[in-house]
């Protein structure tokens, strides 16, 4: 009598599979979630939807210091700090570090060099996100760093907003 052919499947390869696509997509999502912080954004009647953002646009946020530890920080209530890719950087400490930090981003993004615009500055497109509880003067001190710094001169700045249903 003929032995019949078994039809067994040895999916231990599918499953390594499918767990390397699960573990992607979740650092994926996690590192796509780092550049924008929770604020609460200044709102407005009217506002242009950004509906195709490039994607070497860099996204700055202004966050806002809790009252109590920004008075115990020698601070004023509605002090804030720069959160970039989730890395804060306090305009008084470790304003250097911030410098730096803006210095290499205006010419790079995503891993490659941009080509500076015919008058020397930035081609980099910023996205500055400021709570509305933070002190308008930091939000001054970051645009004074984008554009007057002269190896920074990042001048296309985009202010985020939330629209208010009218």
């Amino acid at each position: 009598m003929a032995k019949k052919a078994s039809a067994k499947m040895d999916l231990t390869s599918m499953s390594d599979v499918t767990f390397m696509l699960v573990i992607f997509f979740v650092i994926c999502t996690e590192i796509a979630s780092q550049e924008i912080a929770q604020l609460e954004l200044p709102s407005t009647i009217k506002s242009v939807v950004d509906d195709a953002p490039k994607p070497e646009r860099l996204v700055i946020n202004i966050v806002r210091y809790d009252d109590a530890a920004a008075v115990q920080n020698g601070d004023k209530p509605g002090a804030g700090y720069v959160s970039i890719r989730a890395e804060p950087y306090d305009f008084k400490r470790n304003k250097d570090k911030l410098v730096k930090l803006l210095r290499l981003e205006a010419f790079n993004a995503n891993g490659k060099k941009l080509k500076p615009e015919e008058d020397g500055a930035s081609p980099r497109e910023v996205i500055l996100r400021a709570d509305r509880g933070v002190n308008y003067e930091y939000f001054q001190k970051l645009i004074q760093l984008c554009a007057l710094d002269q190896q920074v001169r990042i001048y296309k700045l985009q202010i985020a907003i939330k629209k208010v249903n009218e």
